[in-house]
C-alpha cells in the first residue's frame, strides 16, 4: 500500500479519519475553499517556475477555482469565492515579481514531481514536491511555499521548519528522483492579507489593490524567506519515525478486528469541522449528497492534493539504507452539516 505524509497525519489524528479518507476513499463533495486556496496559489508558482507568462499562470488558478460547484454555496461563501480568487491572483502576481531573479540565481526547475520509495517491505511512501531547483553550482534545492496568518509567523514557526516532517520527506523522494540528496530547503511564507473588497470595488479593481498591497511598501512584513541546510540527525530521525508509523498503519490495516477509533478532539481543528464530520455525527452513514467514494473518486494527484512539507551539507551524503535503494446558492444545512433538502438514494453505513 502507499502511504504520504497527509495519510499518515490522518491516522495520527483520527483513527476514523484515516479509516474514511485513506482506506475507503471517501471524499467530500464540497471542497473547502481554503483547499483551493492552497493548491491555487501553488498552480500559479509552479506555472510560473515553468516558464509559462502570466495569463497562462491566471488560468491555473481559474481551473482551480472552477473546480468548486457554485450551486453548493450561499451568498457569503459566493462573496469569499470571488475575493480569495482575487487573493490568489493578487499575491501570486506581486510573489513572482518578488522573486523574479530566481530564475537568473537557479539554472533548473523542476515542477511537480512524483515519486515513491520503500520504507518497509511492501509499503511504499509517496508523494509530489512542489519544485526543484538547481544553483549554478549543482546543487539542488527542494523550494516551500506557505501562506499563513500573521499570527502565525513566531520564531518557533521557524524552528520547527528546520525538523518538518513534510520537507524532510520530500528529501528522500527528491533523491529517488535526482539521483542525490538536496543540499537544503528555500522557505517561502507570505501572510495572509486581511483585506477585503469595498462595496463599490469590482473583483478585478480589488485583485488590483491586493497585488499592489502586496508590492508595495508593505511587501518586506508580508514575504518572508529562508534557507537551510539539511542534516543527517534529522533525515534519520524522519526515516525510523515513518518505519515505524508506516508499520503501524499497515499492521492495523491487515487485522480484521481493528476498532478504528474517534477522536473528537480533532474534529474541530483550527475552528473548521473535519472533512467526514457529517458522517461521524451521523452514526456512520455516508450521505451520497455529501459525499463520494472510492469508484468516484479523481486522480491519484487530486487525491493526494486533497488529503494533502531533508540530507546534509553541501559536502555529504544522506543516510545509507533501505530507503536509498527504495530507490452561488446552497441548501440549508441542518445542525450536523447536512443539507436539509435530500436528493433520494440509499445510504451506507460504515463499519467502525
Amino acid at each position: 500500500m502507499k502511504h504520504s505524509y497527509s495519510s499518515l497525519q490522518n491516522l495520527d489524528s483520527c483513527q476514523q479519519l484515516y479509516l474514511l479518507e485513506n482506506i475507503k476513499k471517501v471524499r467530500s463533495r464540497h471542497r473547502p475553499l481554503y483547499f483551493t486556496i492552497g493548491t491555487a496559489f501553488h498552480e500559479f508558482i509552479g506555472a510560473w517556475h515553468m516558464g509559462l507568462p502570466h495569463e497562462a499562470c491566471v488560468k491555473k488558478v481559474d481551473e482551480e477555482f472552477g473546480k468548486i460547484d457554485l450551486s453548493l454555496l450561499n451568498a457569503e461563501q459566493t462573496a469569499d469565492f470571488h475575493m480569495d480568487w482575487a487573493r490568489v491572483i493578487g499575491m501570486a502576481s506581486a510573489y513572482v515579481e518578488r522573486y523574479a531573479s530566481d530564475r537568473d540565481q537557479y539554472q533548473k526547475f523542476l515542477v511537480e514531481k512524483h515519486a515513491e520509495i520503500e520504507l518497509i517491505p511492501d509499503e511504499l511512501y509517496h508523494g509530489y514536491i512542489d519544485v526543484l531547483m538547481q544553483d549554478a553550482s549543482g546543487a539542488w534545492w527542494i523550494k516551500e511555499t506557505k501562506t499563513v496568518a500573521a499570527s502565525t509567523l513566531t520564531e518557533a514557526y521557524w524552528q520547527k521548519v528546520k525538523i518538518d516532517n513534510q520537507t524532510l520527506g520530500y528529501a528522500f523522494l527528491a533523491k529517488k528522483i535526482l539521483g542525490e540528496w538536496p543540499v537544503g530547503v528555500v522557505y517561502d511564507v507570505i501572510k495572509k492579507t486581511q483585506h477585503r473588497k469595498r462595496a463599490q470595488e469590482t473583483v478585478q479593481q480589488f485583485c488590483t489593490r491586493i497585488r499592489n498591497v502586496y508590492a508595495g511598501k508593505e511587501a518586506d512584513n508580508l514575504f518572508f524567506r529562508r534557507e537551510y541546510l539539511l542534516n543527517r540527525t534529522d533525515l534519520k530521525r524522519w526515516l525510523d519515525d515513518y518505519r515505524q508509523k508506516i508499520a503501524r498503519a499497515a499492521e492495523m490495516r491487515r487485522n480484521q478486528h481493528t476498532r478504528w477509533t474517534m477522536n473528537t478532539g480533532h474534529c474541530l481543528k483550527w475552528g473548521n469541522p473535519c472533512g467526514m464530520f457529517a458522517i461521524c455525527m451521523g452514526g456512520g452513514e455516508i450521505d451520497p449528497v455529501l459525499y463520494k467514494e472510492k469508484d468516484e473518486t479523481g486522480s491519484k494527484k487530486e487525491d493526494a492534493a486533497n488529503s494533502k512539507a531533508a540530507s546534509d551539507d553541501k559536502q555529504g551524503g544522506g543516510p545509507r539504507d533501505a530507503a536509498d535503494a527504495g530507490s452561488k446558492r446552497t441548501a440549508s444545512v441542518d445542525g450536523r452539516g447536512r443539507p436539509r433538502k435530500r436528493k433520494s438514494g440509499g445510504r451506507k453505513k460504515v463499519s467502525k
